[in-house]
């Protein structure tokens, strides 16, 4: 059992922060009461979670800093609902659940234990199972959770419950603890494939075996939301107005379009395409990428290439006289504006410089690649072998795309 001046000790254990005193809590609760932030009854619930974790503390159930993490979540969820959170961990339950921090001092500690022979690798393996199984998973919190809590608390500060400030600190860490699920991105699939391509050739694992793995890794591959430029441009004027309307605040239109722009689908047009095609058959000349490798990242680009929207002068016109109303309306910015009058500017100029339909035949393609890896073979780039049958891969694939 331990002794008063032990137990203040422990609460007064610092690892980055301490956890707050019992008459430091109750004047800093009773100071937010009388600012209007917080209920009475808000702050009694926060005061009982306080002095259980205070006791957990003392008795050495808890570390410091798991009471601090704990009476952070516990507030948070009293100030957003008006309630605990279902459970609060019991000592026992406190005792059993390890951080990242225990886990890697557990293993640096058994590896010098098995080098000196104190125990074998299976039992440092066993016990580092165990660890893992007992390693507290952070609180997470899903979008549907996040929507409601933005909805709530927009009525709490219509009403004057909150301020817009408290308001965006509670969503900043409500963003921050929001579940990321396992995805593989595209980079690290096309990675696996090469790695893959030359276990194969050295027998370490078969083609099947590949082909399998590969398939796992394709389920993994989250299809990612994107948007075009006209749903960025819509959502733009859509939140602008919210702005106005006190529903979300400037910083947060700001946060919502900035992730909108990492994800605007990008259209490929067919000097891209004809730009990537030589500088990855320089690439797999080179060994840097397999013939694999160098097909899928066309077939992607292939995919990408919308047909590009085109615009006469007299669209234009009268696109710029609407979004001048628009502008005066307050609709949209003039920034937003002059953007997507520049879009049609330059769709205008694609329109000049598209090359003539007969140029684009299957003959003609057919017959500009041939030159292309004619040229290839001539600089010493590509074996005759190797320009044959991409020839004969190249024509396949035409035969495809006049079936379709």
């Amino acid at each position: 059992m331990s002794t008063p001046a032990t137990a203040q000790e422990r609460t007064q254990e610092v690892r980055g922060a301490q956890f707050p005193t019992a008459e430091s809590m109750k004047a800093g609760v009773n100071s937010e009461v009388k600012a209007g932030m917080l209920t009475q009854e808000q702050a009694d619930m926060i005061l009982r979670v306080h002095a259980r974790l205070l006791k957990g503390i003392e008795s050495g159930a808890i570390s410091n800093s798991k009471a601090l993490g704990m009476l952070g979540e516990q507030s948070i969820s009293i100030y957003q609902n008006g309630r605990m959170q279902e459970h609060i961990p019991s000592q026992s339950e406190a005792r059993e659940t390890l951080t990242k921090k225990d886990y890697d001092e557990a293993f640096e500690k058994m590896k010098g234990m098995v080098q000196a022979g104190e125990i074998t690798r299976e039992q440092m393996s066993q016990r580092l199972d165990r660890m893992q199984k007992m390693m507290a998973q952070p609180k997470t919190i899903t979008q549907k959770e996040y929507d409601e809590a933005v909805s709530k608390m927009t009525e709490m500060v219509k009403s004057g419950k909150i301020t817009r400030e408290q308001m965006g600190q509670r969503l900043d860490r409500m963003q921050k603890m929001m579940a990321q699920p396992k995805t593989i991105t595209q980079k690290e699939y096309d990675e696996a494939v090469a790695k893959m391509t030359e276990m194969v050739k050295t027998g370490e694992i078969t083609r099947k075996q590949m082909g399998q793995r590969l398939d796992r890794m394709k389920k993994m591959m989250a299809p990612s939301k994107t948007y075009t430029q006209k749903e960025y441009d819509e959502a733009a004027a859509k939140m602008t107005e919210m702005v106005k309307a006190g529903e979300i605040t400037r910083e947060q239109m700001q946060q919502r379009l900035d992730r909108m722009k990492k994800v605007i689908v990008r259209t490929v047009t067919q000097k891209d395409y004809d730009e990537a095609f030589e500088k990855m058959k320089g690439m797999v000349a080179t060994g840097e990428i397999t013939r694999e490798q160098m097909t899928q990242r066309l077939d992607r680009m292939k995919k990408a290439m919308a047909k590009t929207k085109t615009y006469t002068r007299q669209d234009y016109a009268k696109a710029q006289a609407d979004m001048q109303k628009m502008v005066d309306e307050g609709k949209i910015t003039e920034d937003q504006m002059k953007q997507r009058l520049s879009r049609m500017r330059q769709a205008i100029g694609r329109d000049k410089a598209q090359p003539k339909k007969e140029e684009a035949t299957p003959r003609a393609q057919y017959d500009r690649m041939k030159q292309r890896l004619d040229m290839a073979v001539e600089s010493g780039r590509l074996t005759q072998e190797e320009a044959d049958k991409m020839l004969m891969d190249f024509r396949k694939e035409l035969g495809r795309s006049r079936g379709r």
